[in-house]
């Protein structure tokens, strides 16, 4: 980034992006100097943006929108399952803050989480828990998901306590609290060997994830591959050579 972009850029008091820019150097010189023209010919339109309170977005000027096809389909497939049953309360274990917004119009929600969402909904109850020690009865939950979630536990990634068998006490904790009759939702990561990737996720193939619910029944399983295409209804018993896909499964007790 040559000297004046630089100096620009450092006027800009509280400009977050543009903080991030400057430490990203392939980011900084794709956006900045496109943003620094539309932002004079802004001016020049009669545009009022004074430099003390812009707010910079660089490399969202893309021809379509992005997102993980992991966390795309998983929340429409748990959704759907979820509308389907119509529970009167259900209950999420580590989800992201938009999906359980959404499952509030179809369910009073509880989400238990190691950092608990600050915000607040009606129809949501929000829950400080470790899902190795989950705040519930054996078998009282009638309608549980928990997507994307087991494969981090134990690597120490979101403050947890290390524990190599982690994913697997994770597991049977889930196992414990289903309710006779109920439904749980688990999503993870599957690959064609079983391997660690410390400390960001664990990947399992599908028998091994099999073996950890095994005292339940599979009643819908589905596959997003590598090239994040939604395999919808598949055979868990297939044999599935994938390096980094997402196992989507359905268990019931």
């Amino acid at each position: 980034m040559n000297g004046a972009l630089r100096d620009e850029l450092r006027k800009i008091r509280g400009a977050r992006n543009a903080a991030l820019a400057l430490k990203r150097p392939t980011v900084a010189i794709r956006s900045v100097g496109p943003y620094l023209r539309d932002l004079r010919e802004y001016r020049r339109l009669g545009g009022s943006a004074p430099l003390a309170i812009i707010s910079p977005q660089f490399g969202e000027d893309t021809g379509a929108q992005t997102t993980d096809p992991h966390y795309f389909h998983q929340a429409g497939w748990a959704a759907r399952h979820i509308g389907e049953r119509r529970p009167r309360t259900h209950c999420d274990i580590g989800g992201q803050a938009g999906f359980l917004a959404v499952l509030t119009g179809i369910a009073d929600v509880v989400g238990v989480e190691l950092r608990p969402l600050a915000n607040r909904m009606p129809h949501m109850l929000k829950v400080a828990g470790d899902l190795l020690a989950l705040p519930f009865a054996d078998r009282t939950v009638p309608s549980l998901t928990c997507l994307h979630t087991i494969e981090h536990v134990g690597l120490g990634r979101y403050g947890d306590r290390l524990d190599p068998r982690g994913t697997e006490k994770a597991a049977a904790e889930l196992v414990r609290v289903l309710a006779p009759d109920g439904a749980l939702y688990v999503t993870v990561p599957i690959g064609r060997v079983t391997r660690t990737e410390f400390n960001g996720h664990r990947v399992h193939r599908v028998d091994h994830v099999l073996a950890m619910f095994d005292s339940l029944t599979v009643f819908d399983f589905a596959v997003v591959d590598d090239a994040g295409e939604f395999l919808p209804h598949q055979n868990p018993s297939n044999e599935w050579n994938l390096h980094y896909g997402l196992g989507l499964f359905a268990f019931g007790r």
